[in-house]
């Protein structure tokens, strides 16, 4: 199945998850979804960095090579929003509003997708 996005480039779908049904299809993004809460809590020192970085990106980038691009950005929307009801599950354990007083955000995980 090809996908055409911004009318100029089409997508070809290789995903295994569009032959699922719609129970595995959900149960998928939820499992995503811990994994990608998961992975935010592990940080990595390395000494020639100042500071650290946790493995949110390597879950992205799974999330995206495994489930394509139409479901891993709902399992990043999924994410930002329990953030936004105050479920701790970002990096540190913070939810969105913490995140908004120090200045990051987090809009573009979907975009990295």
């Amino acid at each position: 199945m090809k996908y055409r996005i911004w009318g100029l480039l089409y997508v070809k779908d290789f995903s295994f998850i569009s032959k699922l049904s719609i129970f595995q299809k959900i149960l998928l993004i939820i499992f995503f979804n811990v994994i990608l809460i998961l992975f935010s809590q592990i940080k990595l020192y390395l000494p020639f960095l100042p500071v650290p970085f946790t493995l949110q990106t390597l879950a992205i980038l799974l999330i995206g090579g495994v489930l394509g691009y139409k479901y891993g950005v709902l399992v990043v929307v999924l994410y930002i929003l329990q953030g936004i009801l105050g479920f701790l599950g970002f990096a540190n354990f913070n939810n969105f509003y913490n995140i908004i007083k120090k200045g990051k955000f987090l809009i573009c995980l979907a975009l990295k997708i």
